[in-house]
């Protein structure tokens, strides 16, 4: 789910939530019900994004902020931070803030230890998706004719982009048909 095309249902922040439930018991050995806490939202735009009350034991994010333009990986990390919460005073016994038991959390539920959010981060995750989103476009269609240096020359069956190259389906008639990498085979002076 992208926070850029869709918005966050509760159904959303529970599916992710669970996802650290699950982790965190895979890598722990430790069973927390986060997903299964009763979750807040604010309608108001404000500087607090998410936020977790022990006392209650219970969430509360804030809308306007998931449902921005916001990269996925930052909107996922502002939950896993309130889960770090979550998790250092359920398990540590600590409600304090985001001192050395907090950062301790942070690093198992993967969140970024920060006591505030950062454009930097959202700067960085921003680049990710874009690199994530591209498709590599390639130079070689079906039907062409190129050259293996063992197989010798072949015609090209399909072509499937991946991110930073492709694969080409090629018939090298008595070599059979091979699937070879497309940059690969460029390196090699295959066309």
């Amino acid at each position: 789910m992208s926070s850029i095309t869709r918005a966050w249902t509760e159904a959303d922040f529970r599916k992710e939530l669970k996802s650290i439930d699950e982790y965190v018991e895979r890598t722990q050995g430790i069973r927390l019900v986060g997903a299964e806490l009763d979750i807040e939202f604010s309608e108001r735009a404000r500087c607090t994004l998410g936020q977790y009350f022990p006392k209650e034991k219970k969430f509360r994010f804030s809308l306007p902020f998931f449902n921005s333009d916001v990269p996925e990986a930052c909107a996922i990390d502002v939950i896993r931070h309130e889960y770090a919460h979550y998790y250092a005073d359920v398990v540590l016994g600590y409600k304090g803030g985001h001192g050395l038991p907090f950062k301790s959390a942070c690093g198992i539920v993967r969140a970024n230890p920060s006591t505030y959010y950062s454009k930097n981060f959202e700067s960085s995750a921003r680049k990710k998706e874009e690199r994530d989103a591209r498709v590599y476009k390639s130079g070689v269609r079906a039907g062409q004719r190129v050259k293996h240096p063992c197989f010798g020359i072949g015609s090209v069956l399909t072509v499937e982009p991946l991110k930073d190259s492709a694969l080409l389906k090629i018939d090298f008639g008595r070599h059979g048909v091979r699937i070879i990498d497309e940059l690969w085979l460029k390196s090699k002076g295959g066309f």
